[in-house]
């Protein structure tokens, strides 16, 4: 093929690129009950941005015009590239009274007891004893209670086996929200601190359980088999089916928090990416802390799959964060992540 073919060639691609880009930023516009044509493109943002990169470059080393095509799609998105990419590190030097960290453990990848193999996460929650909240999602009782006993954590509230809340200070109430009657894993306990009263979430909304079939996709040789395709199918298949889901427990936890008379913070595994509906939501009723701390790529996925981000902390807008970091321990499929706030 000669250079001018290949390059036509890639123009077509490029072509395809940007479109199917801004099919996936219309993902944040739609609810699930209007499309659930525009959050599969959404699953592909991390890739399509790399594409489009490199499309501008490219053309831009040929010094074609063509380079404004993708420069144009990646000015469009910056909005949405802000939220997988902060450089903000805003309030990182000042005293902060609170601290908080999340993390979805995954039952430590169902490994041996916490106190035979898994020392390492009761080492990383001991050198941060100044922590006064702990949201954790995923993990057995026993492993809870271990947790527990191991940091000498007076209070705590959960809802077995999915989500807890571990606090130095007292517990003046505590709940479980609902949905259509039914409970849903997210809980939250009314603390007291030096007279203050602070309302603290842990959130774990519904999975699609699709990591396994994820991974193996990723480390799948065979690219053309069938197998692969109805691993694809099936990925898609389940994401869709509990996308929705996640949208209206994201209503629900919206209407919950903005009725209450404490200052509240939000903290947990969503399982959706900020190109989703699901997070437009929560981020225009919430402030998202990396994005108001944090700096560098956000991803808190711990697999195959690059730039995933699907752990949160969001705060009540009047309050003051910072600080935020992800923190590469690598006990679960999933990072911590801690924030200060005032």
């Amino acid at each position: 093929m000669s250079i001018k073919k290949l390059r036509k060639v890639l123009w077509y691609i490029n072509i395809v690129v940007v479109l199917f880009s801004l099919f996936a930023f219309l993902s944040v516009k739609f609810p699930p009950s209007k499309t659930y044509i525009f959050p599969l493109f959404g699953l592909a943002f991390p890739y399509l941005i790399t594409a489009n990169a490199f499309f501008l470059l490219f053309w831009l080393s040929f010094r074609k015009k063509r380079f404004w095509l993708s420069l144009i799609c990646l000015i469009i998105g910056i909005p949405i590239i802000n939220s997988f990419i902060s450089f903000s590190n805003a309030n990182s030097a000042e005293n902060f009274k609170h601290s908080l960290i999340s993390y979805n453990a995954h039952y430590l990848n169902f490994r041996a007891p916490i106190e035979d193999s898994d020392t390492g996460i009761i080492s990383y929650f001991d050198q941060n004893k100044d922590v006064d909240f702990i949201c954790i999602q995923e993990l057995w009782p026993n492993q809870i209670d271990i947790l527990i006993d191991s940091l000498n954590v007076p209070y705590h509230t959960f809802s077995k086996p999915r989500v807890s809340i571990l606090s130095k200070h007292p517990i003046k109430a505590s709940g479980q929200l609902s949905l259509d009657n039914n409970p849903i894993d997210i809980i939250w306990t009314d603390v007291i601190k030096n007279k203050e009263t602070i309302r603290i979430y842990s959130v774990y909304l519904k999975t699609s359980n699709i990591s396994k079939e994820t991974n193996e996709l990723a480390e799948e040789v065979e690219i053309q088999s069938l197998n692969t395709y109805k691993k694809i199918r099936s990925v898609l298949s389940k994401y869709l089916k509990t996308y929705s889901i996640r949208n209206k427990q994201s209503e629900a936890l919206i209407k919950h928090a903005l009725q209450s008379p404490y200052p509240f913070i939000i903290a947990g595994d969503f399982n959706d990416t900020p190109i989703t509906h699901t997070y437009r939501l929560l981020s225009n009723a919430f402030q998202d802390a990396f994005k108001w701390s944090g700096e560098g790529i956000g991803n808190t996925y711990n697999g195959p799959i690059p730039a995933l981000r699907i752990d949160y902390i969001f705060t009540k807008k009047e309050m003051e964060i910072g600080n935020f970091k992800v923190v590469p321990l690598k006990y679960s499929d999933h990072f911590p992540i801690r924030c200060d706030f005032n």
